[in-house]
């Protein structure tokens, strides 16, 4: 499920709501839109909806509309809710999701197996639990521990600064120093920094007799080293029980290069924003750009078997230096030639352009 904003006043509009914006613009309307997509990555049922429709309650209805006989329901921890589980459960479809809340560290012994990935990144699994219908496998990778701790360090170091800049200012002239003002300025601190301000307390005192605040301390809770632990792992939740511990990451890791895929179809595809102001238009431009999507993702699965793994992004600067020209000569009124032409093409541009099918026209084509 996806949201876009819309640039422009409601008017006569089924489908255009405010609702919660991930890009924080409350101001505008938003038009959700679902995309189910098969085993490789390609969309196989679409629908537009409200924009202020709940995502996790979109499910069964997409799950009805599809009319599949044995799906593999691949979802991530926006909604995964358990009111979903619960209902393919029922349904009796296989699923495999993120577990939802707290993190958990990594487990204190060895990995049951290990994957390294494409990009020199190890991922290491560990069998949790199995039950009759469920099973539990805890994924760490070394990638996303290295990302994430490099953003706790940031977001740590940042908020430790102003809350020592805050107690050291009590001292000095003309800082904030009235304890209330204290109070809501901590406050707005851990607002600002809210992933990471829960891995602290901090505590202001007061002076007898007077209205200012005495010192600004803080130490650190024992949250702080758990979720340090805990940064680049997560717990899958799968009713393939059977499957292998590699088999079943494996599955799941395809909605990565989805995801890539996504990102240029929210940006370089020019999805969003949405200039339309009404909902046949709405929907006739939602409609094209998932018509560029597949064209780009099919791009992409055919570089990818063959061992190249760039995003779009990457793949359009490549494909610069390949350029077609057509020139076009009228003989007479009725008959005219067409001339086309390729540039030379670089190496790299070459072989990506003979893996996709795209043939070098230098020809002369009469009309």
């Amino acid at each position: 499920m996806f949201k876009w904003y819309y640039t422009g006043r409601i008017k006569d509009s089924i489908i255009l709501r405010y609702g919660r914006s991930k890009e924080k613009r409350k101001d505008c309307p938003l038009v959700s839109l679902a995309l189910t997509l098969d085993a490789s990555g390609f969309p196989i049922h679409t629908k537009v909806y409200p924009g202020h429709i709940s995502e996790p309650q979109t499910l069964e209805k997409v799950i009805d509309g599809l009319n599949l006989s044995d799906p593999i329901v691949v979802m991530d921890a926006g909604i995964s809710t358990e009111k979903n589980v619960d209902f393919l459960k029922k349904r009796g479809l296989h699923w495999i999701t993120l577990m939802r809340g707290r993190k958990q560290a990594v487990p204190d012994r060895k990995a049951d197996c290990q994957m390294e990935l494409k990009d020199g990144g190890l991922l290491r699994l560990w069998s949790l639990e199995v039950k009759e219908e469920e099973r539990l496998v805890y994924v760490h990778s070394s990638n996303r521990q290295e990302t994430n701790d490099s953003i706790l360090a940031l977001k740590r170091t940042g908020y430790e600064e102003e809350l020592i800049a805050l107690d050291r200012g009590l001292s000095l002239p003309r800082r904030l120093k009235d304890y209330e003002r204290v109070l809501r300025k901590v406050g707005c601190l851990e607002q600002k920094y809210h992933l990471v301000s829960g891995h602290y307390k901090v505590v202001i005192t007061r002076k007898e007799d007077s209205t200012d605040a005495d010192s600004v301390v803080f130490t650190k809770l024992p949250q702080h080293d758990r979720h340090t632990q805990a940064s680049g792992g997560t717990i899958l939740r799968s009713s393939q029980t059977h499957w292998s511990l590699e088999r079943l990451v494996g599955f799941y890791r395809q909605l990565n290069d989805i995801e890539q895929t996504f990102r240029s179809l929210k940006s370089e595809l020019g999805l969003r924003p949405l200039y339309h102001r009404k909902d046949h238009r709405i929907e006739a431009h939602l409609f094209i750009s998932i018509l560029a999507y597949y064209g780009v993702h099919l791009i992409r699965k055919k570089l990818n078997s063959r061992g190249f793994h760039q995003s779009w992004h990457t793949l359009r600067s490549e494909l610069k230096s390949w350029q077609r020209v057509s020139v076009s000569l009228y003989k007479t009124k009725k008959e005219k030639e067409v001339y086309r032409l390729d540039t030379d093409q670089e190496e790299l541009p070459s072989q990506r352009a003979e893996i996709m099918g795209l043939p070098r026209e230098n020809n002369i084509k009469k009309c």
